[in-house]
């Protein structure tokens, strides 16, 4: 059984400075345990307008942890991507490695934002928020 739970105010202290982000989701496990998927990241969206902040887009890959789904989709949504100040990953850990991964590769100069809420596992394992 997996648990999770969401997080907003400690997110927005990760992303107080900027102004322009961009969100990527993903369609995978945060999906299923509702802390990243489609839902979440317009609520996320909301959340981010309702304090001033521009999004300048968002993704959500079947899965952001396999580059064959997340790396296209990054590539496609670049010029949103440059006219941001960061870029928030609603993942799991291996969906936002993948994401800081293909951030520095593609050379970006803006943030990544490891901001996804709580995951508990049936093993206990827990992954915080991490900027």
């Amino acid at each position: 059984m997996t648990m999770a739970e969401k997080n907003p105010p400690e997110v927005m202290g990760f992303m107080e400075e900027e102004k322009n982000i961009f969100l990527v989701g993903c369609g995978g496990c945060v999906t299923t345990v509702g802390t990243g998927g489609e839902k979440q990241v317009i609520e996320m969206r909301q959340i981010l307008n309702g304090e001033g902040k521009v999004v300048t887009g968002y993704i959500i890959p079947n899965r952001i942890c396999w580059r064959l789904f997340s790396e296209p989709l990054l590539s496609e949504n670049m010029e949103a991507i440059r006219a941001s100040d960061c870029i928030a990953v609603l993942a799991c850990s291996g969906g936002q490695r993948m994401a800081r991964w293909i951030a520095e590769e593609l050379e970006l100069s803006q943030r990544v934002h490891l901001i996804l809420a709580r995951k508990k596992g049936a093993g206990g394992h827990q992954e915080g928020d991490q900027s």
